[in-house]
């Protein structure tokens, strides 16, 4: 029996429309595996993957849910129209009793969101978890500097130096023998504290070229380096500044950080990805929860802005890899040689060593570039999260397509395999006195669950609308 739609509301001209956080909007879930319908006797299917609880309080975002496989790997994913999904992949989930999971997404600043659970397929062995160091040669500092690229080289392990052109100008031995130790080499801008948002699309491209040309070096003198990577001074950029690294051949910009500062459907992305509309990759810095907010994993940021303790700092850095390895996401991580180096007046260079010591033999240490060239796509396949092996078939999940419910406006994200789009809507309501908004689909080849719920338009401040 086909239920009965619920008319849709009126609403008069120039009455603003849009939902307005996670209780007034929605949580969803899904879980997608295959069963086969012609089998008639075998086990039943697994019971359907389900929010239990959602909440948001401040910047974080708290689901509660149950799995039929607790050890799986999940995702979250996040919408603010319930057609475009995007992936959070750096959020993890905690077990809890009961096999139910808990998931708690910090740093969260969208005023309208819709939130969904899917249970990745099984992969036989792990990917590797990549670590980018990047690591800052400002002022006057070279101890400092010597004492972290030291080190690293004594670890055999690989990093970017992010260096000014008034540092290179002034320490270009220095830099040349970085360089040929094995180190990449990027651009950090001409001098500390610049401003590039404050200068015309000219000055810009004055400014840069002129430290492009002063890090390179002299080819005939034998001290030539690449410069394919830059950074921005305190992040400051714009559209102008863009226009200018193509200009320049630069082919990757680090000047982002995951979750805080990003370019448009890349918010959560800790891989790299090309920019829109531009021919250059964006490598974001890593963040790490604390509180209800996210700090990016930078020494300077952490001690001066954050004011962390070196027991705090040391703290961050294990918990970012922690939730690397949970995640298989790469690890990028902001150091500058006056600071971290200088361990006697901050203290923050055992921590670093901690950090080194817990990551060598689980992750893999590349350097910028690197790591943008695995982002890179393979010829003729899809965006992997990692190289392709030889003999390796990465298999492509169905497109979600839009499915409308019986209830209202309300629309089920199912992805459907063609022909196979069959199934069994029922009512739901997840939480007490909710109105009923969603829909429950059993599908014969793809068992997957929607749930979805508004707040009552009864209860009083809310301004959402169905979707």
């Amino acid at each position: 029996m086909k239920p009965t739609p619920i008319p849709p509301k009126r609403v008069g001209a120039g009455q603003a429309l849009r939902l307005t956080g996670l209780l007034a909007a929605a949580c969803l879930s899904a879980h997608a595996g295959d069963a086969t319908p012609d089998r008639l006797p075998g086990p039943a299917a697994p019971p359907p993957l389900t929010i239990t609880h959602c909440d948001r309080t401040g910047g974080c975002v708290t689901l509660d849910l149950t799995t039929p496989a607790p050890a799986g790997r999940h995702q979250l994913e996040a919408s603010t129209d319930l057609r475009h999904w995007q992936p959070i992949p750096i959020a993890t989930f905690e077990k809890r009793n009961g096999g139910t999971l808990r998931t708690v997404l910090a740093g969260v600043v969208e005023s309208a969101c819709f939130y969904r659970v899917t249970l990745l397929e099984a992969t036989a062995t792990n990917p590797p978890v990549y670590v980018n160091l990047q690591v800052d040669g400002e002022l006057e500092d070279t101890q400092g500097l010597r004492t972290v690229m030291s080190e690293l080289k004594r670890r055999q392990i690989t990093a970017t130096l992010f260096v000014t052109a008034d540092y290179a100008n002034r320490n270009a031995m220095l830099v040349t023998e970085l360089f040929q130790s094995g180190f990449e080499v990027a651009l950090h801008g001409y001098y500390t504290g610049e401003q590039l948002t404050s200068m015309t699309y000219d000055e810009q491209k004055n400014l840069l070229s002129r430290a492009k040309l002063a890090l390179e070096g002299c080819r005939p003198c034998g001290t030539y380096k690449p410069i394919l990577g830059f950074r921005p001074q305190y992040f400051s950029q714009n559209e102008d500044t863009f226009r200018v690294l193509k200009e320049l051949g630069l082919t990757y910009n680090s000047g982002f950080k995951v979750g805080q500062l990003s370019l448009p459907g890349h918010t959560w992305d800790a891989w790299p990805y090309q920019a829109p509309g531009h021919d250059f990759y964006v490598l974001p810095i890593s963040t790490v929860p604390s509180d209800c907010t996210r700090v990016y994993l930078c020494d300077l940021a952490c001690g001066q802005v954050e004011k962390w303790t070196p027991a705090q700092w040391r703290d961050g850095l294990l918990q970012a890899l922690a939730e690397a390895l949970e995640t298989r996401q790469p690890l990028v991580v902001l150091l500058h040689g006056y600071y971290a180096g200088d361990e006697a007046k901050y203290g923050y260079w055992q921590p670093v060593l901690d950090f080194l010591d817990a990551a060598q033999g689980q992750v893999t240490f590349v350097k910028s570039q690197d790591l943008v060239d695995l982002a890179k796509p393979s010829p003729g396949g899809s965006l992997p999260p990692r190289r392709r092996r030889r003999g390796e078939a990465f298999r492509r999940t169905p497109p979600p397509r839009l499915l409308t419910s019986a209830y209202g406006r309300a629309r089920c994200i199912l992805p459907l395999r063609p022909g196979r789009s069959r199934g069994i809507l029922q009512r739901s309501s997840p939480l007490p006195g909710a109105r009923p908004h969603g829909c429950r689909m059993d599908l014969p080849r793809s068992s997957l669950v929607v749930h979805g719920w508004h707040q009552n338009r009864s209860q009083p401040g809310y301004a959402g609308r169905d979707p």
